[in-house]
Order: structure tokens, then sequence, then C-alpha cells
């Protein structure tokens, strides 16, 4: 019997290590594309498979969908469905990128966008479907019981990283208006 508890409790461990890396995978690959949402969107119109009027509002709402999905992962609550989700997106990512290599395109994957390029690779995609299939394990499994001190801490984690996140991409947003605002006046001067 006891063999069987500690079975168990493995399993539950192990998936919960597993939720949590694909809740910080998710997040961690929104927060460059929130930041540099014009190299994101640049990343998703080479892939050449949306119709060029969908390019702008996927590259607006990926990564905003991605940070959702993660905050849910790594907080326990909807587990399921975050879950069910993440791993839909990761096949459909692995979808386009077969796609892409298929047609003999060497473009950067926008996986985490900014300054960390990376080409789509065959290794990218079985990287993506293996991420599904864990994310589908945990979709199936028990749903996470949050008690106590924990809860909150991973409450508290998660609203940081929103108010980082939205904090992060407004300075950028600012500082990028203000350089366009000095080349605008010096232009205007000289």
């Amino acid at each position: 019997m006891a063999a069987a508890g500690g079975t168990a409790g493995s399993v539950e461990l192990s998936l919960l290590g597993i939720r949590l890396f694909l809740g910080l995978s998710f997040v961690s690959s929104s927060v460059p594309k929130l930041v540099a949402p014009i190299d994101f969107r640049r990343a998703r119109r080479n892939y050449q498979l949306l119709p060029v009027g969908l390019v702008r509002p996927v590259a607006v709402w990926l990564p905003r969908f991605e940070l959702l999905l993660g905050a849910l992962l790594l907080t326990g609550v909807a587990v399921r469905v975050a879950a069910s989700l993440a791993a839909g997106a990761l096949l459909t990512f692995s979808v386009a990128i077969a796609l892409n290599l298929a047609r003999g395109r060497k473009i950067d994957c926008g996986c985490f966008s900014g300054s960390s390029r990376r080409e789509i690779t065959w290794r990218l995609v079985a990287w993506d479907v293996a991420l599904s299939a864990t994310a589908i394990a945990v979709a199936m499994s028990p749903p996470p019981v949050w008690i106590g001190a924990e809860s909150v801490a991973v409450f508290v984690v998660v609203v940081g990283l929103f108010v980082s996140e939205y904090l992060i991409a407004e300075s950028v947003r600012l500082r990028r208006a203000i350089a366009a605002a000095i080349v605008d006046h010096r232009e205007a001067v000289g």
C-alpha cells in the first residue's frame, strides 16, 4: 500500500512540475512578444499562413492568450481547460512550423520574439508536439488542490507578472514615442 501511495504522490508531483513548466513556458514566451510587438508581427507574417488582414489581430492577441494560459497553469485555476487549450496551441504551432519547413523556408520561429531569434527546425516541431503531449497529460489528470499560503503566494506572483508585463510594455512604448518625437523635433529644427 505504501508503494502505491508513494507512486501516486510521485505522479502528482510530476504533473505539478509539468504544469508549472508549461505555465512558465507560456508566460516567458508571451512577455517578449508583448514588449516587441512589431518583431512578433513580422515573425507571424513570415509564416505566410494567415490572410494579411489577420496577421495583426493574431500578433496582438496571441501573446495575451499565451500569458493567460500560463497564468492559469501556474495558479492551478481551470487547469483542464488551460492545459487543453495549451495542447491545441502547441499542435497549431507545430503544424505552422512543419508547413514552412516542408516549403523549404528558413524563418525565425517567433517563439520568444525580440532579441532571441530561433530558426524553425524539425526538432522544434518535435519539441512542440512533446510539450503538447505533456499538456494533454495535465489536462487528463485530476484537478490540483491548492490550499492556504501556497494559493496566496501563487496568486501574488501571477498578479506581479501581469503588472510587470504591463509596466514593461508601457515603458517600451513610451520610450519609442519619445525617441520618435526627438527625431521629429530634430528634423523640424535642423
